[in-house]
């Protein structure tokens, strides 16, 4: 009797977070096909959430190259010496996975972010079909080197690439032969509570808006906190994914700096405000928040790929949306209330507007959530199944 076909999954993060989500959407349907999944990760937390999926999880560093909306080195001294040791280090990862891939002997390797670009040449050395999986907005950068370094070696190491929509494709400019487009993607049937509270709005009462990004920058939290303070409207505000500064700063001062957490704080402690917000940590059932809300806010100070407008349409959620420079066929402005400026201002008009509003209708909110089946499900994976018989079959 032959075995299964192996699958070797290396994943970037040290947090259970974007990534390794999407990532354990995809080993729950890999598993289910019957192929044997093994996961490279970076510490017992990643392995003990991937064993529990059913995979085979193997702890070694991976070291990530950073080049994206998110995070990329600057050029500064500061960092050109963070660019050499990252080389450096990626350099000893090679050597330190190696046993692990001997081992393993996998029929696919699948890079899970574009910050692994460079262990395609790695795989490709060792004659692995390697996967690349852009998650990422990749950014040009000051001269467009990196972009294209990043582009040449999507295209001549990796065998395929897989970005999660077509803005990312766009952006990365890889081969189309070689290249396919597959949105992030969830389980409905896991994802959504099973006790729904079918919370319905009251003019008389609080409009509640949730958001998913917490208070860093890049999620716009302090233009959240400023809106919210214009707000004359009876709204609260559900904010996941952050502590309270007034508690713990210690992360939003690594992330974005002592003045921008002090400005968060006295914000906060505004009366206007400090009654509005309920901070609910970071949660692993988003879900269940997004059902206490009658409407989500995306906000991305830069643009990334809006998994959360996704979540929020399949739970019947309207959304108001500001990611400036993100293009997208299937959110368009008349299926989000679109923030047009980005300002405190623009985002606090349309929160007021927002019961009144098109994509408040029942009719609006059904068509999203008939797009977020479309586009949103676990069928997705069957494109992804595709690319690795594909590869087993070369």
């Amino acid at each position: 009797m032959s075995r299964p076909y192996r699958l070797l999954y290396v994943e970037h993060s040290t947090i259970i977070g974007g990534s390794s989500v999407s990532l354990k959407e995809l080993l729950i349907d890999a598993i289910a096909k019957q192929y044997d999944c093994h996961v490279i990760c970076g510490n017992e937390l990643l392995a003990e959430f991937y064993k529990e999926l059913g995979a085979k999880p193997h702890i070694a560093r991976v070291i990530p190259f950073d080049h994206n909306t998110a995070y990329f080195y600057k050029l500064h001294p500061w960092d050109i010496l963070r660019v050499m040791r990252m080389l450096l280090r990626t350099l000893t990862s090679f050597f330190s996975i190696y046993p692990i891939v001997k081992s393993v002997k996998p029929d696919v390797v699948h890079l899970n972010s574009s910050v692994l670009i460079l262990y395609t040449f790695y795989f490709r050395l060792l004659r692995l079909c390697n996967i690349i999986h852009i998650r990422e907005n990749i950014v040009k950068g000051y001269t467009g080197f990196r972009k294209s370094l990043f582009r040449w070696m999507a295209n001549r190491f990796a065998t395929y690439v897989i970005c999660i929509s077509e803005h990312e494709l766009e952006l990365l400019g890889s081969r189309p032969e070689k290249s396919v487009v597959v949105y992030n993607y969830i389980h409905e049937s896991a994802f959504v509570p099973k006790n729904r509270n079918n919370i319905t709005y009251d003019p008389n009462k609080s409009l509640i808006i949730i958001s998913l990004g917490g208070l860093n920058s890049l999620k716009g939290g302090k233009k959240l906190l400023q809106a919210l303070k214009e707000t004359k409207a009876n709204v609260r505000l559900l904010l996941v994914g952050t502590v309270d500064p007034r508690i713990d700063p210690g992360y939003l001062r690594t992330i974005d700096g002592e003045a921008y957490t002090n400005e968060l704080i006295e914000l906060l402690n505004d009366p206007m405000i400090s009654g509005r917000v309920e901070m609910i940590g970071k949660v692993k059932d988003p879900a269940t928040y997004i059902d206490k809300a009658h409407a989500l806010i995306f906000w991305a100070e830069r643009p990334h790929f809006p998994r959360t407008v996704f979540e929020a349409w399949i739970m019947h959620k309207p959304v108001v949306y500001y990611n400036h420079g993100f293009h997208n066929p299937v959110i368009t402005s008349d299926r989000v209330l679109e923030v047009k400026d980005g300002s405190p201002s623009s985002l606090s008009d349309a929160i007021t507007h927002l019961p009144g509003s098109e994509i408040f209708r029942p009719e609006s909110i059904q068509q999203c959530y008939e797009l977020a089946q479309a586009n949103f499900s676990e069928k997705n994976f069957n494109k992804i199944d595709d690319i690795y018989r594909r590869c087993i079959q070369r």
